[in-house]
This record gives C-alpha cells, sequence and structure tokens, in this order.
C-alpha cells in the first residue's frame, strides 16, 4: 500500500486554442472530449514513463467510464475513483464543451446542487462559507469523497456496477445528471454520511497557459491530495486533502471523515513562508452525533522557532495540527496527515520536502503554509515542477 500520484493540465489552453485557431464546434467538442479521456486515462492507465508518479493505479482501485452529460448547452464530464480495500471513493465531476460559443465551458453549471450547493461543496480558492457556490466562471474541477461506497454511492448509473462501466464505453449517461438542483442533487449523491466536496475554479480568461494539477492517491491512509496553481504560477495555489483525515477528541466519536482545504497564495512571497489566504486553513467533518459541522478552523500555536525547532537527535520538533471554531472541538488532524512543525514563518522551509525519519524516509511531509506540513508523496519532487513528457 502506498501513495500514487499524477500531474496533469487543467484545459484552459483549450480555449486558448479555440479563440486563436477559430476551429469549428465540432472540432472543439472533440478537443475537449479528448482531454477528459486523458485527465482519466492517466489516473486509470498511466503515461508509461518511468517516474515515481503518473503510473497506472493497482488493481485494487476502480477507474470508471466517464459520463457525459448537458445543462443546456453546457457539458459535462464525471468519473469515479473507487478503493475497494478502504471501501471509499472519489467523484470527479468538471466542465466541458459549450456550444453557446465558451470552451470549456463555465463550472457552475455541472456542479451538483447549482446554486444550493452549499450542502455539497465549499469553493476552496474563496473565504470559507455555507452560503452556496454560485461564481459562473471558468473551468472548474469538483471533487466529492464517499467513506462507504458499499451502503450508498453516486447514482452513475453504470451497466456494470462493480467494473463501473457502460456498455458502449466512455460517454455513457446518467438520468440523474446534471443534479443542477437540491432534489436532483440528494437524489444523485450518496445517503452515508459524506464531507463537504470542494471545488477548484480557474480563472477564467486570465490564465492564458493554463493551471497544473497535481493528485495524490493514499491507500494507507485513505486520503486524497488535491494541488492547483493559480495559472502559471510557481508555487501551489489551493491544497486540499479528502478523506480519513480527523483524529476526534472525543474517543467514542467515530466520525474521522473530512476535507481539509487552503488557500496558500501569500500576498508578499519574499518575505512570508506562505501566509495563506482566508485565515490558515478550514476542514468540514461531522460532530460525533453525525451533524455536519461547517468550516472549522485550522489552530496552530505558532511558537517553534529556528533554536528550539528540533530534538536532540536533529528531529523535528511538531504539534498536532487542531481542528476547532469557537466552542466547537472535534479534535486534530492525523499527525500522518498534517503536523505543525519547523520554525514558524521561516521562508527556507516553504515547500520544502521533509522525511519523518531522515535514516528510513518512508513517510514524507511538504511545508505547505508558515504553521504547517502535510503529507506528501515520496521520491517526487515539491510540486509544480517540469518533466520532458508532461502534457
Amino acid at each position: 500500500m502506498s501513495e500514487y500520484a499524477f500531474y496533469f493540465y487543467t484545459p484552459e489552453h483549450i480555449s486558448r486554442l479555440d479563440n486563436v485557431l477559430a476551429d469549428t464546434d465540432l472540432i472543439v467538442e472533440a478537443r475537449v472530449d479528448a482531454w477528459a479521456i486523458a485527465f482519466r486515462d492517466l489516473i486509470r492507465n498511466g503515461d508509461g514513463e518511468s517516474y515515481p508518479f503518473n503510473n497506472a493505479l493497482p488493481a485494487h482501485f476502480k477507474v470508471s467510464d466517464l459520463c457525459k452529460f448537458a445543462n443546456g448547452t453546457k457539458d459535462g464530464y464525471a468519473f469515479i475513483v473507487r478503493d475497494t480495500i478502504f471501501g471509499n471513493e472519489w467523484l470527479f465531476i468538471f466542465s466541458g464543451y459549450d456550444s453557446s460559443g465558451n470552451s470549456p465551458s463555465s463550472n457552475y453549471f455541472v456542479v451538483p446542487g447549482y446554486t444550493t450547493s452549499y450542502t455539497h461543496f465549499q469553493n476552496c480558492g474563496a473565504a470559507a462559507d455555507n452560503t452556496g457556490y454560485n461564481s459562473s466562471s471558468g473551468w472548474g474541477l469538483n471533487v466529492l469523497y464517499n467513506p462507504d461506497y458499499a451502503t450508498d454511492t453516486f447514482d452513475m448509473q453504470f451497466d456494470d456496477a462493480t467494473e463501473l462501466t457502460y456498455v458502449g464505453g466512455d460517454f455513457g449517461s446518467s438520468t440523474a445528471l446534471p443534479a443542477n438542483n437540491s432534489t436532483k442533487a440528494t437524489a444523485f449523491l450518496p445517503s452515508t454520511d459524506y464531507p463537504r466536496g470542494i471545488t477548484m475554479v480557474q480563472g477564467g480568461s486570465t490564465n492564458v497557459n493554463g493551471s497544473d494539477l497535481f493528485l495524490s492517491f493514499d491507500d494507507t491512509e485513505g486520503v486524497l491530495d488535491i494541488y492547483m496553481t493559480e495559472g502559471a504560477s510557481k508555487e501551489p495555489d489551493l491544497i486540499c486533502k479528502m478523506g480519513e483525515i480527523l483524529d476526534p477528541d472525543d474517543v467514542a466519536d467515530t466520525y474521522t471523515q473530512g476535507t481539509m482545504w487552503v488557500e496558500t497564495t501569500t500576498s508578499n512571497p519574499a518575505s512570508e513562508a506562505g501566509d495563506p489566504d482566508d485565515s490558515e486553513g478550514f476542514v468540514d467533518c461531522f460532530s460525533s452525533a453525525g451533524a455536519r459541522l461547517y468550516n472549522l478552523n485550522l489552530v496552530f500555536k505558532k511558537t517553534l522557532t529556528q533554536e528550539n525547532d528540533k530534538t536532540v537527535g536533529l528531529k523535528f520538533k511538531w504539534y498536532p495540527v487542531e481542528v476547532s471554531s469557537g466552542g466547537t472541538m472535534k479534535g486534530h488532524l492525523k499527525g500522518n496527515i498534517g503536523r505543525e512543525a519547523t520554525a514558524y514563518n521561516a521562508r527556507e522551509f516553504y515547500l520544502q520536502l521533509f522525511a519523518e525519519n531522515p535514516l528510513a524516509p518512508v513517510v514524507t511531509f511538504i511545508k505547505i503554509t508558515d504553521s504547517m506540513m502535510i503529507k506528501y508523496p515520496t521520491g517526487v519532487p515539491p510540486f509544480p515542477f517540469t518533466f520532458p513528457t508532461k502534457k
């Protein structure tokens, strides 16, 4: 069991090509379809290169056929990645071709729940809230986590519900999509206690070079990591973890599933070590009674300095990251998910990799904000990076 990482561009460059070449609608739709297949295929089949990333997921993961659906003139795609050993799954849903002249289509029109999606999604590039996702600009990636697919799953209407395939292959359909109101969203989404999903919206026409996207499936922890840059930035902008990320303080609390997100962009990168926007980061999860908890905070001590950040054995000291808000205490991030470590606000540690045990680097962490480091795939360079066959 291990971590499996994948690196891809988001499809903003398709829109740029569309504008420059003035391609016919048929050619543009085919290009967007091809991007959707390539995105799914990278996770299903790998790229055939010898990197420590972009390798096909092992057989205990099931990567579904693509579902294609339309909301008026705007297409969307969806597929599932399921871990049959851990018993969990992730739904990927994103916008596609728009026959009214915008390609890719705006994310807003494919998100389950549409204007009432506060129950289901948080826009990671905006201040935390639970009032609904209602932005109409930019291509977007939306991901939902389901902790127990055996109890209930997304209503993708596969012909083979075990292999997650359609008789005709990719671009099968589900009558449950688009789930563009609260009633249809409730019918499409599982009945399990899933936390809110994440929406990562690319910045529309301003990002001419497209953003970079990095995924990592961890079948030891049961967690998916998602990283996205802002356009061609050399630093990550949005970072999320979705899955079994929590260590509740209440020993009777069995709700360990959650969604953590942080916008890591800093206004002064020369002097701040990833001082995040919109607070230190947030978590959506459940109370010990099973009630939804929105936008709990990541809370840090911020007391580590260059002088006291290491033990006598030169290993980095670390603190567990508290997850709470006001009088609501959930607990902490699991130690192998996130830690407060290294000197606070020390630029030299930002986006650096650290082994839990330098003599046996099995578990690797990356420092993503002025306070926190999170688990990261061992053997993979810090995101974003370049390589010869990057798509």
